[in-house]
């Protein structure tokens, strides 16, 4: 959110917040700037902050994680950092959120037409869109995009109002699910039960560090009798007990297990990654094993950097 304000004497304030109410105006060079041009004495514009990087292979989007390090001052690769604007919800002491959607487009693109060809520290553009008359077209259009590089599409109603510190139900997001594709780095036991015993209850999940060794990014549970049975067998086949144990803490106390070598690869759904305040360490939050992967190396699956990526996509929107 992009915002400006002018006093009786002519002095601008200005602020950039993310969804969860923090001001990011001194981590982007050159944003102050770019909304002191916004013809208007105050507005608050709605858009996302994004960027393509050029290199050997070509021009495309950058991911959150390069994004971020270049508001640091540590990308790797020059970015090019673009603002796509896509909603107007206030501008000169009009309160807009009651307005339909296609009002407030045609008013955000009034007021960013006479910044457009005008040199600014990051380019500023209205988001462009698409008509969607039907889930073939929401379909076709998701695939062009992600075909691009892009994580998806959203669809939004024309005529919806704009909702403030709630989700809207008029943005339906169409994205890929995240899974990761993960290391079992050690089995559980299973709470002791007459059905349960010789089970594994749950598993230590792993990512993929540069070296080429494994981080703990914590415990998947809930797997199902047979597909316990599956990777069982594969632990013994494969003779990928240590003979270290291990102990993990769960709901219920300390429970015991023991260590594998990185062997097994799973596919891992989970609703998001959590950071350790003291730590730091990343972990994931409910994770659910979706299938093994017997068409995977250990050394093929996902890395450490994957997960902190999903952390900052989630933390800055």
């Amino acid at each position: 959110m992009l915002h400006k304000t002018t006093d009786r004497l002519g002095s601008v304030l200005t602020g950039a917040y993310s969804r969860g109410r923090r001001d990011y105006l001194e981590q982007v060079p050159g944003l102050a700037a770019v909304i002191k041009a916004l013809p208007a004495r105050a507005a608050i514009v709605d858009g996302e902050l994004h960027g393509t990087l050029v290199g050997l292979d070509g021009v495309r989007p950058a991911t959150v994680y390069e994004l971020f390090g270049a508001m640091n001052g540590e990308a790797s690769r020059p970015t090019n950092l673009k603002f796509a604007a896509f909603d107007l919800i206030y501008l000169d002491g009009q309160d807009l959120t009651d307005r339909p959607l296609a009002e407030r487009r045609q008013r955000l693109q009034l007021l960013l037409a006479p910044l457009q060809g005008y040199p600014l520290p990051i380019a500023v553009a209205l988001a462009e869109g698409q008509m969607a008359e039907s889930m073939d077209d929401v379909n076709r259009l998701y695939q062009h995009f992600r075909s691009q590089g892009y994580e998806g599409v959203i669809t939004k109603d024309l005529k919806s109002p704009y909702r403030l510190a709630a989700r809207d139900p008029a943005w339906l997001k169409k994205k890929p699910s995240v899974t990761l594709d993960l290391v079992l780095l050690g089995a559980v036991l299973a709470v002791t039960t007459k059905e349960k015993t010789g089970m594994f209850g749950s598993y230590v999940i792993g990512a993929r560090l540069p070296d080429g060794s494994f981080e703990d990014v914590g415990d998947v549970a809930g797997v199902d009798q047979v597909r316990d049975a599956e990777i069982r067998q594969l632990i013994m086949s494969e003779g990928l007990l240590t003979g270290r144990r291990i102990e993990r803490q769960s709901a219920s106390g300390v429970r015991p297990g023991f260590e594998l070598a990185p062997h097994v690869v799973v596919a891992v759904r989970f609703e998001g990654v959590i950071r350790d305040p003291a730590s730091g360490r990343l972990t994931l939050r409910d994770p659910k094993l979706v299938a093994t992967r017997a068409d995977k190396a250990a050394h093929e699956a996902d890395a450490v950097k994957a997960i902190e990526e999903l952390y900052l996509k989630q933390k800055f929107g």
